[in-house]
């Protein structure tokens, strides 16, 4: 058992053998860093925060600060500098879980890693969101990346695949239902539907949509995915349900950008003059560029009259100019 020491942070502050310390069962981390890094600096500026241990009979077990357990072993050291404390496995879980989410030390990966062993423990997605200080739908989003193929899953934990595009594709590893399909539970409540079973069938759809280039993680990329979903859920085969949705996603879009209802000629003459103020601390060439920038824009339609369609210097329907007041 530990030997007395100081209290720290309700726990024992000793020096433990190295090789009586344990790996957490609820480990989560695929990689490490750069763990030599991280030893050379111990070795040039000490180990300026404790590990945390628990006992596990007459042996250790980390709870945080794997890195520089290992980094220490680096080193060759025989002894580390650590918080022991007395703690069950729930407890042991819960720090090991905050201390890494708060710390945003976790890809998105191992944060899902993390979620799966908390419902492991049989804790609710209501519990695991209070605990990690994160909204029940994004405890879920998480959950999902781990039923993406283990290569795409590889791609997100090395930020070669956004989390964005990444949740957006693990739609695909669900079943589809009918989200008509509702339950009703207590006193005219009414929940649904229910979440959809797990599916493999599409994997390879899914490692295609996530090397085309197109489909990033913008609102276009997204709509590229969501509607390729549909069609290949339909049977459609992926190159050409991609084919198809990219052309549906451009006109998706571009039919909101229509109908979104858009300000005044002359509030959009104001804003952009207004913008051009902004650079009063810069010197005149700098803010005639701002002026041409805006007559450009302009003679090449992207800042079209929302009444009338024009698109010159000046809206045919108010005669509102840029230039002038």
């Amino acid at each position: 058992m530990p030997s007395a020491g100081s209290i720290f942070n309700h726990g024992i502050v000793q020096y433990v053998p190295i090789d009586k310390i344990d790996e957490s069962k609820f480990q989560v981390r695929i990689s490490y860093g750069d763990i030599d890094a991280l030893a050379q600096d111990i070795k040039e500026n000490g180990l300026l925060q404790h590990i945390l241990l628990r006992t596990k009979g007459d042996r250790y077990e980390v709870v945080h600060g794997h890195r520089r357990l290992r980094a220490v072993k680096v080193l060759g050291l025989k002894n580390i500098m650590s918080v022991v404390r007395e703690m069950g496995d729930r407890q042991a879980l819960l720090i090991h879980g905050s201390e890494n989410i708060q710390r945003r030390n976790l890809s998105p990966i191992e944060e899902a890693r993390l979620y799966r062993k908390e419902r492991e423990f049989g804790m609710s997605l209501k519990e695991i969101s209070t605990a990690n200080r994160k909204d029940e739908q994004t405890i879920q989003y998480h959950l999902y990346l781990l039923d993406l193929p283990d290569d795409i899953q590889a791609k997100v934990h090395n930020g070669e695949l956004s989390y964005t595009k990444a949740r957006e594709l693990a739609r695909l590893t669900r079943e589809p239902i009918d989200i008509t399909t509702v339950i009703s539970k207590g006193r005219g409540k009414i929940q649904g539907p229910e979440p959809a079973p797990r599916t493999i069938k599409y994997y390879d759809a899914i490692r295609t949509m996530a090397e085309d280039s197109d489909i990033d993680s913008t609102k276009r990329g997204i709509k590229i995915i969501e509607e390729t979903s549909k069609l290949v859920q339909q049977g459609v085969p992926t190159g050409q349900a991609l084919i198809q949705a990219k052309e549906q996603a451009s006109a998706i879009l571009s039919k909101e950008n229509i109908e979104r209802k858009s300000d005044p000629p002359e509030v959009i003459v104001e804003r952009l003059k207004a913008r051009i103020s902004e650079g009063k601390g810069l010197d005149a060439a700098v803010s005639k560029s701002y002026e041409s920038l805006i007559s450009q824009l302009l003679e090449k339609g992207y800042l079209k009259c929302p009444d009338c369609g024009g698109s010159d210097l000046v809206w045919k329907c108010s005669g509102k100019t840029v230039t002038k007041n």
